[in-house]
């Protein structure tokens, strides 16, 4: 879930370094290393990630992803982590 903590779930520095390149690959945004292990949780980092993506585009644009962000309900919120914890591990 998006309150899950990263480390509690089994996360270690090899994956943080694989999630900081999906990040940046995805959102287009450099998170530093110290973030993650600082704010563990996918509803910390996602707001650091949205503050970062607001100094690079249009309020606008930054509403309607916070927007879509906060519409996905929690099952959705899970598949998406599934999908993410079995694309790391192929």
């Amino acid at each position: 879930g998006r309150h899950d903590h990263f480390f509690e779930l089994g996360g270690h520095s090899l994956m943080v370094a694989q999630f900081i390149t999906r990040v940046r690959e995805k959102f287009g945004v450099t998170l530093p290393l110290f973030n993650v292990y600082q704010t563990p949780t996918v509803a910390a980092l996602a707001e650091i990630i949205l503050d970062q993506q607001l100094g690079q585009f249009g309020s606008d644009d930054v509403q309607q992803a916070m927007d879509d962000i906060a519409n996905l309900s929690e099952a959705e919120i899970d598949a998406l982590l599934a999908q993410e914890h079995k694309l790391l591990n192929n």
